[in-house]
Parts: structure tokens; C-alpha cells; sequence
């Protein structure tokens, strides 16, 4: 009986670590819209940090986000190479970048929509020779609203990341449309109770951590649909 319940015991371990080597780590790349926040030093959060929220449990995700970077500064300052010395084969990355590439009096984070479009493109491509599976995501929308109305705030930069994922053949979270409409719905008022400083609170990344989740599960974005757990 003993050598029974050593025997199946083992079948269990072994199985569980079996199935639990057939997920994907998820690695996220991109700023503060993204990024893992300090909870005691602010009342804003990355969607990023809420993401598992809406995944498998046996999913991992890596957060590699930073606050007030762009596609130049997150690769400057090192995080890039460090994310893809860290990376297995078969994993999931999502890229959001926009927000801080559009700011033309910051030298170290401005990047022209040529160069933008560029360093998007050398990301994808050096993130494919990993085995990755890339998701590029638009920028989350941001709160601003004129006379009650929703205004869009990131120029040509959203347009130029679908072009991107059009063009390198990855997938697409068009996050920008989809906050855009959701900030549109909620009106000014109802708005403002999901951001804090300009930010999205815990209350609006799980919101978009959701939004991101249900639209990895309508456009089947492989391998990650079969985890979403809404």
C-alpha cells in the first residue's frame, strides 16, 4: 500500500510539473501605463500588475515595465538586453510603448514616428530569434476630457504601432480604441474615479487589465486565449 501511494504520488508530481512546463512565462515590456507599481509610494497602478487577475495560474508573468520610458530609453538604459537574456523559448511578450516617445522636449525619450516605427520593428525582430511570441499593444488611453468630451491625446503614435503589427505580421491589442471607447461610455465623471495623477488607479488596471484579456479571447491571439480567465 505504501509503494502504491509513493507510486502515485509521483505520477501527480510528475504531471503537475508537466503541465505546468506547458505554459508560457509572460514578459511585458513597456511604461508606466504597464509597469508594476510601488503601493506605498503611490495610488497608481500598471495594468500590467493586474494582468494575472485574468490568466491561467500557471501562467507567470514577468513584469519588465518601466515608468518614463520609451522605445529609445527602455533599450538606453538597459532593460531590454536584460529582458531578453531572461526570456525561454515559446514565451509571450507584450510591447506597449507611445506614451513617452511623443515628448519632444525630452531628449532622451523623443522618438520621431520614423524612428518610433523603427525601434518597434528591431524589438519584434530581435524578440522573434528568442522563439517569442510578440503582442504589440497602443497605448492606453489617457484622461482628458474638453467640455465633457473625450479627446485623444497621442497623435499619429497609436496608428503607428498598427501599422507595425501589420506589417511584421504580430498581434495587435489596439488597447488605445478600446480605452478610448471606455472612457467615452463612463463620460468625465464616472472617468475620474478610475485614475489617480493622471494614472490609472488599482480600480482602472484591472479594468484594462480585463479589456486586455477579453481581447486576447475574441481574436483567438494564440497561445494565450486558451488561458484567459474572465
Amino acid at each position: 500500500m505504501k509503494k502504491y501511494l509513493l507510486s502515485a504520488l509521483s505520477v501527480f508530481v510528475f504531471a503537475t510539473l508537466l503541465s505546468a512546463a506547458s505554459y508560457p512565462t509572460v514578459w511585458l515590456a513597456g511604461d508606466g501605463w504597464l509597469a508594476e507599481r510601488d503601493s506605498t509610494l503611490t495610488m497608481a497602478r500598471g495594468w500590467g500588475q493586474m494582468l494575472p487577475l485574468y490568466l491561467d495560474q500557471n501562467v507567470t508573468v514577468q513584469n519588465m515595465a518601466k515608468a518614463g520610458r520609451s522605445t529609445r530609453s527602455y533599450r538606453q538604459d538597459g532593460r531590454w538586453n536584460e529582458l531578453l537574456s531572461r526570456v525561454g523559448k515559446k514565451d509571450v511578450l507584450f510591447i506597449q510603448f507611445g506614451a513617452e516617445d511623443l515628448h519632444q522636449a525630452d531628449t532622451a525619450s523623443y522618438a520621431s514616428i520614423a524612428l518610433f516605427e523603427e525601434n518597434l520593428m528591431q524589438m519584434i525582430q530581435e524578440a522573434e530569434k528568442k522563439k517569442l511570441t510578440v503582442i504589440l499593444c497602443t497605448p492606453v488611453a489617457q484622461f482628458y476630457f474638453h467640455d465633457g468630451i473625450f479627446c485623444p491625446r497621442y497623435g499619429a503614435y497609436p496608428e503607428a504601432v498598427r501599422r507595425v503589427a501589420k506589417r511584421m505580421k504580430v498581434a495587435l491589442i489596439d488597447l488605445e480604441l478600446e480605452t478610448s471607447s471606455w472612457l467615452t461610455r463612463l463620460g468625465e465623471t464616472e472617468a475620474q474615479n478610475y485614475f489617480t495623477d493622471g494614472y490609472l488607479n488599482a480600480d482602472g488596471a484591472r479594468e484594462v487589465a480585463r479589456i486586455a484579456a477579453r481581447c486576447i479571447q475574441d481574436h483567438k491571439v494564440k497561445p494565450l486565449n486558451k488561458m484567459v480567465r474572465l
